[in-house]
């Protein structure tokens, strides 16, 4: 088991304040199962790392991810990434699934 570091945007430690988000999609694998993480002055264990496709991810994670829609979380992605261009939907991606703990 390893800390890692996880970078929220405000919007994001938000989500995760507010007990919306559950899992969050990078464009690196960050973490394999049982690292932990801080954020919000609190630890967080990573319980699954899932490769999959970006499209996919926006499809199926994004109420994980604590949106309301997928629109909503492809809106995000983009401008936390500052893409300029649409993202390649068919880009490797992994999503990290994570828990707090006591």
């Amino acid at each position: 088991m390893t800390r890692i570091e996880l970078r929220f945007t405000p919007a994001n430690l938000g989500l995760l304040a507010a007990g919306l988000k559950l899992a969050t999609v990078r464009r690196e694998r960050h973490a394999v199962v049982g690292d932990t993480f801080e954020a919000l002055q609190r630890t967080w264990r990573i319980t699954a790392v899932v490769p999959m496709a970006l499209g996919d991810a926006f499809r199926h994670l994004y109420p994980l991810e604590g949106f309301d829609s997928s629109e909503e979380f492809f809106d995000s992605w983009v401008a936390s990434y500052e893409l300029v261009q649409p993202p390649d939907l068919n880009q490797g991606v992994y999503a990290h699934y994570f828990i707090g703990q006591a």
